[in-house]
């Protein structure tokens, strides 16, 4: 059985000279690449991708996003989790579900950090349509 998608929870500090986004709970460990995504318009989706042999954490650098999970091997609309998050949270996606994610802002940025490096990503790379559950999905509002 695959493990769920979940929330780790993150924080900011605010005081005279700005804020401190930090996240205590995230470990590092495993991580061996991050990169940066951002969309030329507001509303964009970007789904459905998936690996089958590494986890995949996605944070929200900057706006708000909405972050999807869906089970490899189940029914689309039974196993779905879904959020919509700011940097007060990481979504952890881990191996064997597909995910994708919508920037609900502009100027967003979604930092992706990954188990797998570019070559193993590569082997273990999992594609669906981005409507492959149904459009519906993107077009709530939260």
């Amino acid at each position: 059985m695959y493990d769920e998608p979940k929330l780790i929870h993150a924080g900011q500090a605010l005081d005279d000279r700005g804020a401190l986004a930090f996240c205590n709970d995230f470990n590092l460990a495993g991580v061996v690449r991050f990169y940066a995504i951002t969309n030329h318009r507001q509303g964009f989706v970007r789904a459905w991708h998936g690996h089958w042999h590494s986890d995949t954490f996605l944070w929200p650098m900057s706006g708000v996003w909405r972050v999807v999970g869906v089970l490899k091997d189940g029914k689309p609309g039974q196993r779905l989790v879904s959020h919509v998050i700011d940097r007060t949270a990481i979504f952890h996606v881990p191996a064997g579900w597909y995910h994708g994610h919508q920037n609900l802002t502009t100027k967003a940025v979604l930092g992706v950090f990954s188990t797998a490096t570019i070559e193993q990503a590569h082997d273990d790379d999992h594609r669906e349509p981005w409507d492959w559950i149904g459009a519906e999905v993107w077009e709530t509002v939260p």
